[in-house]
């Protein structure tokens, strides 16, 4: 996947997810899992690329 590819996937899908939270999310190692949560929930792994 590309960044841009994964940018148009994951964005929305985690504003969805913040936006369907009980409550607000304000911590950003919750935002980082909801990111993970969307990434997985699309097959997808955040890969570092080499250098």
């Amino acid at each position: 996947m590309t960044i841009s590819l994964v940018a148009r996937v994951v964005k929305p899908a985690v504003r969805y997810r913040m936006a369907h939270r009980p409550e607000p999310v304000e911590d950003d190692e919750a935002t980082l899992q909801l990111a993970r949560e969307a990434l997985d929930e699309i097959g997808g792994r955040m890969v570092h690329p080499p250098g």
